[in-house]
This record gives structure tokens, C-alpha cells and sequence, in this order.
């Protein structure tokens, strides 16, 4: 069963504008966080935070990031951090990230942090489709 949890605003505070998204899917243990604007390394460690923070978070829980087409273009080192600040989140992801994405750029973004994320131990794993995606994450 897939439930929508909760919408946060952006960095602008207004209703209109939202910056992410975030499903619970009890039954596979899917955790969907889907970006509505472009993000940065706060929204990232908000929405992370939000989503660690819920009582209903499956124990054995993993990460689908959605980017349907945002602006998101950040250096290596902006990266490198991302993947730190999903490390400490293990709770959420159990190692396992998949990222669907729309862009060949973020699809290379994605790329690199997989790399990364490699020394911490995490799979990241960067789809075109969501369903491949969630396909990927189901499997043990």
C-alpha cells in the first residue's frame, strides 16, 4: 500500500512552491522521495531527517530518489557530501538507493555518486524508469 506522508515548502516558505515528496510503500519497503523543485544539500538533510524521524518508517526500508527534470547540477564536492549525508541515514536506505531520473545529465550525476557512495558501503543504482527502479530495490 502506498501512502503519500508528507509535502514540505520550499526554501521560499510559500504553499505553492513544495520541494519534495515523500511516499511510504509498507508492503515492499519502499521509501519514495520525490524532488517538486530543485534541491540542495539542506533539503536533502531535512527531508532525511523528516523521513527518519517517522514511526511507520519500515525496518527494512530502502531509497528511491525521484528527479522528474529538476535544475539539480552540483560539483563533485557537493556530491561527495550528499552521499555522506545519506550515510548517516542507513536507517532509511539499508544500503540500498535507486535513483530515477529523466536527464542523461542527472543520470550521470547519479553515476558519480554511486561511486561514491561506494566507500560507505551504499549500492546506488540510476534508472531512467521508476518501475525498473522500484523492480531493482524489491529484489533482495
Amino acid at each position: 500500500m502506498l501512502s503519500m506522508i508528507f509535502t514540505r515548502g520550499s526554501r521560499s516558505g510559500t504553499e505553492a512552491s513544495r520541494c519534495y515528496e515523500v511516499r511510504i510503500d509498507q508492503s515492499t519497503g519502499i521509501v519514495e522521495l520525490e524532488w517538486l523543485d530543485t534541491p540542495d544539500l539542506d533539503d536533502l538533510r531535512e527531508a532525511l531527517a523528516d523521513i527518519a524521524a517517522r514511526e511507520d518508517l519500515p525496518e527494512e526500508s530502502r531509497l528511491l530518489i525521484i528527479d522528474p527534470g529538476t535544475e539539480f547540477n552540483p560539483r563533485a564536492h557537493i556530491i561527495k557530501y550528499g552521499v555522506e549525508v545519506l550515510a548517516n541515514h542507513s536507517e532509511i536506505h539499508n544500503g540500498r538507493i535507486a535513483i530515477a531520473v529523466s536527464m542523461v545529465l542527472h543520470f550521470g550525476i547519479s553515476n558519480m555518486l554511486r561511486v561514491f557512495a561506494e566507500d560507505h558501503g551504499i549500492e546506488v543504482h540510476p534508472f531512467y524508469d521508476i518501475d525498473d527502479a522500484r523492480s531493482w530495490l524489491s529484489r533482495s
